[in-house]
């Protein structure tokens, strides 16, 4: 069975993330854009547009030393949304990140429209980003 088209832009969003290029990532994620990031950590909150989501990008690898890595496990998608599974990693001094994490997406004619984290743990994820 052939992966729905939605998955793709998903899989090369992680890919350009992954390799710094942020010009493929600005043609993936939409000018107005909004993504959730739970917790009460210094990332948290809802970032609308893709400056704000890009500035949060710099604040998480600032935050994590440069560290942070992810890996795209598998993606699910429909004529809407995917979900991406991955597993994260970081490490500050002597904290460390390692997560089982849930991404959901909304696309809009192959662009990320909204997005939503689901840390494996919330409470990890805040102490380590805090």
């Amino acid at each position: 069975m052939a992966e729905h088209p939605n998955a793709e832009p998903i899989r090369q969003a992680f890919d350009a993330f992954a390799r710094g290029d942020m010009a493929t990532m600005q043609s993936l994620v939409a000018e107005d854009t909004v993504w959730h990031i739970p917790g009460r950590g210094p990332l948290a909150g809802d970032h609308h547009g893709r400056d704000a989501v890009f500035e949060m990008f710099g604040r998480l690898v600032q935050a994590s030393e440069g560290t942070f890595n992810q890996e795209l496990h598998d993606v699910l998608a429909s004529d809407d949304h995917a979900v991406a599974l991955t597993y994260a990693t970081a490490r500050r001094a002597d904290h460390n990140y390692d997560s089982q994490d849930v991404w959901v997406f909304h696309l809009r004619n192959g662009q990320i429209i909204e997005a939503w984290w689901r840390p494996g743990e919330l409470y990890a994820a805040d102490e380590f980003w805090t």
